[in-house]
């Protein structure tokens, strides 16, 4: 029995295998970042890739701060709404047109 436990306990430590994100000041984001800039939203939509909802918002840069930025500049981010279908991410902004980050 003492087996059979010890082996279900090493096969979860394999399975649990997760990704923890530290939380970085918006200084420490700027310093590494490759561009800063603030944008407005001008559109957005989600659809399927890889068994996945992603949504793709489109920006129009209004004020850059540092780096080279086109003036439209899309961002993928995982979730969105998709064929009935609603994935939420934990941490994962989303945008209504009109917005401002």
């Amino acid at each position: 029995m003492w087996i059979i436990f010890f082996f279900a306990m090493a096969l979860a430590a394999v399975v649990a295998n997760a990704t923890t994100l530290a939380r970085l000041t918006f200084d420490d984001l700027a310093q590494h970042a490759t561009a800063v800039a603030r944008l407005h939203c001008l559109d957005s939509e989600s659809h399927w890739d890889s068994g996945e909802i992603w949504t793709f918002t489109r920006f129009a840069v209004v004020e850059r701060e540092k780096g080279e930025l086109e003036d439209i500049v899309t961002v993928r981010m995982l979730g969105g709404r998709a064929d009935g279908f609603v994935s939420r991410v934990d941490g994962v902004p989303s945008f209504r047109p009109g917005d401002e980050a």
